[in-house]
């Protein structure tokens, strides 16, 4: 089965593709044929086009010696992109679990604002509000004991860390995505 590719000869854009079973003793055209319309070559192919595997909905499958899938996008426009997508992925970090005591606490809206208020109570007063169970529900479903104040603190402190260290992590991303020359190197930035 011979693939064949319809590529814009100006751009390098595949526009089509398609295979037919080769007759006994067929070596297939030269790499490169005219097509019937202006501005149209095909290029064989042995693997298979995969048309309907576009990456994003701005990705154009172009002929560079292969089929391979480029974002048409401008640098600038990936990086901005890829930005939003760095500040995607800290929100829900934030928003996921921080390690205390062994266990993880869920750090979602309504856990973090349980949190925030117990922290504000204890700020205005300088003690747990009264009926506090003395410990924190984790995200196993198992509790981690806050005897005092200070161990709550602690809780909170180990919170504060770890949306520390998601900011950092976010900010290194960053460095590496201003530091990138093309689409790849963007590609490439990971969470």
């Amino acid at each position: 089965m011979t693939q064949y590719a319809v590529v814009e000869a100006a751009t390098g854009r595949i526009v089509s593709g398609w295979g037919r079973p080769d007759p006994e003793g067929y070596d297939g055209p030269p790499d490169w044929q005219p097509f019937p319309h202006d501005g149209l070559i095909y290029r064989t192919w042995q693997g298979r086009l995969l048309l309907g595997d576009q990456p994003s909905p701005t990705a154009e499958l172009l002929w560079l010696d292969q089929p391979v899938w480029v974002d048409a996008l401008s640098l600038a426009a990936l990086k901005s992109r890829k930005n939003a997508q760095i500040n995607q992925w800290r929100a829900a970090a934030n928003q996921s679990t921080f390690p205390f005591a062994g266990k993880l606490i869920d750090c979602d809206a309504l856990s973090r604002s349980d949190i925030d208020a117990v922290a504000n109570h204890i700020g205005l007063f300088g003690a747990f509000p009264d009926g506090f169970p003395m410990a924190w529900k984790t995200a196993d479903n198992d509790y981690v004991l806050l005897p005092d104040v200070d161990a709550f603190k602690a809780m909170y402190r180990a919170m504060t860390a770890q949306g520390t260290a998601n900011f950092d992590r976010s900010e290194g991303l960053k460095v590496a995505l201003g530091n990138a020359t093309d689409a790849a190197e963007v590609a490439a930035i990971a969470w």
